[in-house]
């Protein structure tokens, strides 16, 4: 039977000249450079065309059969092997657009948000690029870093080193489990990014630049959550604030290749943060289908550099020299906040912190960890009068969680009025945030905190509880029900 299975796949799938330039093509070209999906072999595009739509052991079976015939085997087998070792026993969910793989297990908690992020940003970016993107689109979650680069072929070192938590490769979407960082990740966020990608890779593929592509995709990021386009967080935009005041500006023609290279992860999304800048800026000074139209005219010119020119009548690179110009005019408010990045680990949570202040937050965590809530709040108060009014993160949700859990609202809301901390500065303050809104009796506010939380680190029990009870009050049973069924997935 496999052996007639698999000369059906050859008879079918070997294409002539017409098919080779028809078959799905968006898939076989999405994430996966010309340069190395060349081949005059027409065997090879039956391998491609069956990888590409995520039949991976068919696709190894039929490689194995080309040994010495094919042109691709040296740059794919790996990565063929890698994947069918890596989603053998994954499990599978579908929506109306998506088809997912993940691990068994509390990644399954990741679905509803995962899918209604996916949802929403494609159903936006259908609108915005007019353009049907194909359909399903494969999201593959791993859990470790080996995992990622089993399915991207991207070396471990290189994706941990930069802090990728999603890549849009082969045709598909891969993203990290948010269990492999320290306090989770915005895996929602992260999708909807990487959508932007597979749209664009799917409509022009590899004709835009790896910069076009990061700068777009970061600035269309948020839409699915109805946020204006370019809107950046608060960390964001301290990172931006970074980068002008420090001269730190990138090249955006130094940005070559699969993956945006820094020193580590925080330069990363620095360069990452100038880019999604850069195209709100062309919104701005030429109205919100400048990328639209930039994309359009690049696929007709066969050239982002022409596209620019006849789009803006500027060239690129005149433009990236007006925004630079533009930003640092620009009075960013200067918060006085570290912002904690979720790739932190939790020994560097600290770091540059006076001695004294480390000691105090030190002995309060002893006194927390005892259940002696009023001493770890003495402490902290104590950290908190040595840090000379610059609020650091970390003690924030400190201290946030420990009046919360002394049952002083009061004291807790007066913190938040009082800090110049912002809950994306460390993930799981988002959870505090929405507690503190919860137990004031503003259910809407604690929703919104509660599910941005939930976006970035779905195993939380208490979480989903709370979020399930501020639906109730709020008198939207569907979501009471979901939280409530959430909540008792993570028993």
């Amino acid at each position: 039977m496999r052996l007639a299975f698999l000369a059906f796949v050859f008879i079918f799938l070997a294409p002539d000249e017409a098919h080779a330039k028809s078959f799905s093509v968006a898939r076989a070209r999405s994430g996966f450079s010309s340069r190395e999906a060349v081949s005059s072999n027409p065997s090879d595009l039956s391998v491609l065309e069956l990888f590409y739509n995520g039949k991976y052991p068919e696709a190894l079976r039929l490689l194995n059969s080309l040994r010495g015939k094919s042109e691709i085997e040296k740059k794919l087998r790996k990565v063929i092997e890698g994947t069918v070792a890596e989603t053998s026993g994954m499990a599978s969910y579908s929506t109306q657009k998506f088809s997912f793989l993940y691990e068994a297990g509390l990644d399954e908690l990741m679905l509803p948000y995962l899918s209604e992020a996916g949802e929403k940003q494609f159903s936006f970016l259908q609108t915005f690029f007019a353009y049907d993107a194909p359909t399903p689109v494969r999201v593959e979650i791993v859990q470790t870093y080996q995992g990622f680069s089993a399915l991207t072929g991207i070396d471990a070192n290189l994706l941990k080193k930069i802090g990728a938590t999603g890549m849009c490769r082969f045709g598909k979407i891969v993203i990290l489990s948010p269990s492999a960082l320290p306090v989770g990740y915005p895996y929602a966020d992260t999708l909807a990014h990487e959508l932007v990608h597979y749209f664009l890779l799917s409509m022009a593929f590899d004709l835009l630049p790896r910069w076009f592509h990061e700068g777009v995709a970061t600035y269309l990021e948020s839409a699915w959550r109805g946020e204006a386009r370019g809107k950046l967080s608060a960390p964001m935009e301290s990172l931006l604030h970074e980068a002008f005041t420090l001269s730190r500006l990138i090249s955006p023609e130094s940005i070559k290749g699969d993956i945006v290279e820094a020193q580590n992860p925080r330069d990363a999304l620095l360069t990452y943060a100038q880019l999604g800048a850069f195209f709100a800026f062309l919104e701005r000074k030429f109205g919100e289908r400048v990328v639209p139209r930039l994309v359009e005219t690049a696929l007709s010119k066969d050239s982002i550099e022409q596209a620019f020119v006849q789009v803006t009548s500027s060239s690129w690179r005149y433009l990236w020299g007006m925004f630079g110009k533009e930003m640092a005019s620009v009075a960013f408010q200067d918060r006085h906040v570290r912002t904690m990045m979720w790739f932190d680990e939790p020994d560097t949570v600290l770091k540059g912190l006076k001695e004294d202040m480390v000691g105090e937050i030190k002995l309060g965590d002893m006194f927390y960890e005892a259940k002696n809530i009023p001493l770890a709040i003495e402490h902290y108060m104590k950290a908190k009068a040595l840090s000379e009014g610059n609020d650091h993160p970390a003690l924030v949700y400190r201290l946030l969680r420990a009046w919360l859990d002394a049952g002083e609202t009061r004291k807790a809301m007066e913190l938040l009025g009082s800090t110049a901390v912002s809950p994306e500065d460390f993930l799981p303050l988002l959870r505090e945030w929405g507690r503190a809104m919860f137990y004031s009796q503003r259910f809407e506010e604690a929703k919104t905190y509660l599910l941005h939380f939930l976006r970035t680190n779905p195993y939380d029990k208490i979480a989903h509880e709370m979020l399930a009870e501020a639906y109730a009050r709020l008198g939207d049973k569907d979501g009471q029900e979901l939280e409530t069924k959430l909540s008792l997935m993570c028993e």
